[in-house]
């Protein structure tokens, strides 16, 4: 979904949210900004920044994981969308054909530029 250089983080929230929104799916640009820039943070080598999440733990008593349920979350909605969209690309050569070239994929789900 990326097209150019420049703007990702912005290409991402504006092309996620729209597919999201095609496949049916609720990902809100919130979501995807915090879901982007943790990705940054863990692929960087940083620690995520849980600025914004509820830090009260649905359940105190589970530590099996360091990582806040929040985000959890956030990764397996778009983990959802992500699995969506390539099982309805694989049978509807319609639906693939809007990620066949950067133009197909900015006329399909937008550019940053037209959102700004």
């Amino acid at each position: 979904m990326k097209t150019t250089c420049h703007d990702l983080t912005e290409q991402f929230k504006v092309r996620a949210s729209r597919l999201a929104e095609i496949l049916g799916l609720a990902l809100s640009r919130e979501d995807l900004h915090n879901t982007y820039a943790h990705r940054s943070d863990f692929v960087h080598g940083s620690l995520p920044n849980f600025k914004g999440l509820s830090l009260e733990s649905d359940d105190p008593g589970d530590e099996s994981t360091d990582i806040h349920p929040d985000l959890i979350g956030r990764y397996t909605r778009c983990e959802r969308v992500l699995r969506l969209a390539l099982q309805r690309a694989s049978t509807e050569p319609e639906f693939a054909q809007q990620f066949s070239s950067p133009e197909a994929i900015e006329k399909a789900f937008g550019s940053p530029k037209a959102v700004s």
